[in-house]
């Protein structure tokens, strides 16, 4: 029988489809460290995991590990040199949250588009007056820029073509081909359009390369009336960068549904301004796409084990290979 190691909680959609394999049994781990995990994944043929620490020294006492699991697409909590050394392939669900995701960024747009939070406040206090302000836009006809067009980016630009948006994208992983497909403009450079965009939204992965992906520098390039949002990677956006653009004016507004760390700090200055809209990390926590996203990292563990592991979902592909 193989055992499924699973760190954190999982959905209970995900632990149905596990139940019905009468050859694997699972084991849950609700509050990991590494002298616990050492012990548990010993005899673990497969892992499931979400934002937990997945270390090498934990991965070294792993002595049948198959597969891991990661619920969601980020892998920065993984050591994939690890992983990649001993052929563990590291299997994601992007997919399973990518409309949810899609759709937290159309939602920071149309509230800042619209000044959604202000006239919410404003006609809760009898201030009917603010309508006459004209400071709402539209989303038809203007530009958005999408930096990163992966499963996420092309369901945002599905949907903002569907009001109407003129979508640039950059991705130098994805041929332009490819992203004319989907009805948007590739761009080689994304800092040479800066200053044509009305919105720009971040869409790639967090890396070395993409940290503080967005500072001063690239802040300076976009126009005083443009938004920024990012649904991402909070470590894309250097944010006090980011603050001293908006306090001053240099920027119109911003949507935030990830920060530097998994929260910010009760002194963030970014808290302070009213024209950013927060959200605390939840594009991808909708109930269907929790749901999904638990089925999809058990459906990777069983393709796994029957030999029907799709490779499209693994990240380090080279360890599939003979």
């Amino acid at each position: 029988m193989k055992k499924v190691l699973v760190i954190q909680a999982l959905h209970d959609d995900g632990l149905r489809l596990m139940r019905k394999r009468r050859d694997v049994r699972f084991e849950v781990v609700p509050d990991p460290t590494d002298s616990i995990l050492r012990d548990r994944i010993r005899d673990a043929d497969a892992v499931i995991v979400r934002g937990s620490l997945l270390t090498g020294s934990v991965i070294e006492s792993a002595s049948r590990l198959q597969i891991v699991s990661r619920q969601g697409s980020s892998i920065t909590n993984l050591d994939m040199a690890m992983l990649t050394a001993r052929r563990i392939p590291v299997a994601i669900s992007g997919t399973a949250i990518a409309s949810s995701a899609a759709e937290q960024t159309l939602f920071l747009m149309l509230a800042l588009a619209k000044h959604g939070l202000a006239h919410d406040a404003a006609t809760r206090n009898d201030n009917f007056e603010i309508r006459e302000d004209r400071h709402a836009i539209d989303l038809l006809d203007r530009v958005l820029l999408i930096v990163g067009f992966g499963r996420v980016g092309r369901e945002v630009a599905r949907r903002a073509l569907a009001f109407g948006m003129h979508v640039l994208a950059h991705d130098p992983f994805v041929e332009d081909a490819v992203i004319v497909t989907h009805g948007a403009t590739p761009v080689p450079e994304f800092r040479r359009v800066l200053g044509k965009a009305d919105f720009v939204s971040l869409h790639t992965q967090a890396s070395a390369q993409t940290h503080n992906l967005i500072g001063a520098d690239e802040l300076a390039l976009m126009k005083p009336t443009a938004f920024l949002i990012n649904a991402a990677w909070g470590g894309l956006v250097t944010e006090m960068a980011l603050y001293e653009a908006l306090a001053t004016g240099r920027l119109a507004g911003a949507g935030l549904d990830v920060f530097v760390g998994l929260r910010p700090s009760p002194d963030n200055p970014l808290l302070r301004l009213k024209n950013v809209v927060l959200s605390p990390h939840s594009g991808s926590q909708t109930r269907e796409a929790v749901s999904r996203n638990s089925r999809m990292a058990v459906q990777n563990v069983l393709d796994a084990f029957d030999g029907t592991l799709n490779p499209e979902v693994v990240v380090n592909r080279e360890v599939l290979r003979p």
